[in-house]
């Protein structure tokens, strides 16, 4: 095994296992994050280079230039990436600081997103035969510029997609949003699975494979965007409904505060117009006595006047 497919072993391990690394703190707030973002991107990259060492050693190890290790191989390194994707899940659930059914969420969505990326490169790479030779290695020059392509194209719309939708979304999701939204992705992800073994069994046992193969998955994971965000969007709209009515609540309550307010109001008007009555008919006949004990009500009625709000007395 050359030292040029060494290197074409990692760098393949690094852009399939990218999304989940990078993509995944882009979904929190930086409250959630363990360090800043830059520092935790910065200890996840870290992680990932160790893991892609631990690959290509693997795949060096397994590797037979006839091609007799093939199977045990690709078994080996598919299990391998399993575990990655486990650990990186643990890394993510003890660090982030958020309720476990949200990161659980997110990272469906991006294991889907990483699964389309490398069907659709897998499928290219059948579509136009790179592997003449039968090379008996994971990763050739046509898959690293399959995924490189496939970033290009797809990861500022998934970036954009977290940063704007899911982040914004994920803190107004009620716990009931949360397990259907879980529901739904995790059943779109198994669903795409179901897709990719059923297409396999065609291609395989019905000859079906090269471009239809390709015009089906590309339908496939168009269902699953629309899917994706019809979900986000209505998830948006009830908080948006939510706030809404939380609103309307809070100006009805102003609203009955302040007519309240304008009855008391009307009432402390109507008994002043009375309280000067009185006083001026005790002036008009003389009563000074009674008219000095009156007053003295008057000013303790007075001092109530002075707690009610909006009552113009202040």
């Amino acid at each position: 095994m050359t030292f040029t497919e060494l290197i074409t072993q990692t760098l393949g391990f690094l852009l399939q296992t990218l999304p989940l690394a990078i993509l995944y703190p882009v979904s929190f707030e930086a409250e959630a994050l363990p360090a800043s973002r830059k520092g935790f991107s910065l200890f996840m990259t870290a992680v990932l280079l160790c893991m892609s060492a631990g690959f290509t050693l693997l795949v060096r190890l397994l590797y037979h230039p006839t091609g007799a290790n093939n199977f045990i191989m690709r078994t080996a390194t598919n299990l391998y990436v399993c575990a990655c994707i486990v650990l990186f899940a643990i890394i993510f659930f003890v660090f982030i600081r958020t309720a476990f059914i949200k990161k659980a969420l997110v990272l469906v969505l991006l294991i889907h997103y990483a699964a389309i990326l490398f069907t659709l490169a897998s499928i290219l790479n059948g579509i136009f035969q790179v592997n003449r030779n039968y090379v008996m290695v994971i990763y050739d020059y046509f898959a690293l510029l399959s995924y490189l392509g496939e970033y290009l194209i797809t990861l500022p719309l998934i970036y954009l997609f977290l940063k704007k939708i899911v982040k914004p979304s994920l803190p107004v999701m009620e716990s009931p949003s949360l397990r259907r939204g879980f529901f739904y992705l995790t059943s779109a992800l198994l669903l795409y699975c179901a897709c990719i073994f059923i297409l396999t069994n065609f291609t395989y046992y019905f000859g079906i494979k090269r471009y239809p193969v390709l015009f089906y998955i590309l339908a496939f994971i168009i269902t699953d965007s629309i899917l994706y965000f019809m979900f986000f969007a209505e998830v948006r709209l009830s908080a948006k409904n939510r706030e809404l009515t939380e609103q309307i609540k809070s100006f009805d309550e102003k609203y009955r505060q302040i007519s309240a307010n304008v009855a008391e109001s009307r009432r402390a008007r109507h008994d002043i117009r009375h309280h000067l009555n009185i006083i001026g008919a005790l002036h008009r006949e003389g009563k000074e006595d009674e008219l000095s004990e009156y007053l003295e009500q008057y000013e303790a009625f007075c001092q109530e006047l002075e707690k009610m709000p909006l009552s113009g007395f202040s």
